[in-house]
Order: C-alpha cells, then sequence, then structure tokens
C-alpha cells in the first residue's frame, strides 16, 4: 500500500515524468482548453517493444471521469466505475 500511496503522490508523477527520455516518448497529445485533457504514450520502463506503452493523462476531473472504467479503492483493489 505503501508504494501505492507513493505513486499516487503529486511529486512522485511529476518526477517519473521528467525522468523520462526522449526515446521513450512515442506521442505527446497537448492539453488544450476545448478538450480539457492532455496527454503523453511512452514506452513502458524496462520494455523493448513499441506496443508495450503507458499512457499518462491530466486533466479537469470531469473530463477524465467520463474515460474511466475502473478504479483503485482504500485498499488498492481493482473496482469498476459505474
Amino acid at each position: 500500500m505503501k508504494l501505492f500511496m507513493k505513486a499516487m503522490s503529486p511529486t512522485w508523477c511529476v518526477n517519473k515524468i521528467t525522468d523520462r527520455k526522449d526515446d521513450m516518448v512515442l506521442c505527446n497529445i497537448p492539453f488544450t482548453s476545448k478538450r480539457k485533457m492532455g496527454s503523453i504514450v511512452v514506452k513502458r520502463d524496462g520494455a523493448d517493444k513499441d506496443h508495450e506503452v503507458r499512457v499518462y493523462t491530466k486533466g479537469a476531473p470531469d473530463m477524465l471521469l467520463q474515460k474511466c472504467s475502473f478504479s483503485i479503492n482504500g485498499g488498492g483493489k481493482l473496482v469498476q466505475i459505474d
């Protein structure tokens, strides 16, 4: 649980994105006020194939929650969003 809470802290997230090397970034979708979100697609840590990626998205909660199917509860379990 401690690792999960560390991963959810704003400082950890900023440092994680800052640590990315340019060759790991596959796509950058800039934040726009119309979409109210922006994303970056990067190769997964330790991955050597382009199809192993992670997408980091920032934006307005109301826009992001519309696109979410699951959430992680306080116990660290994956739960479906109704």
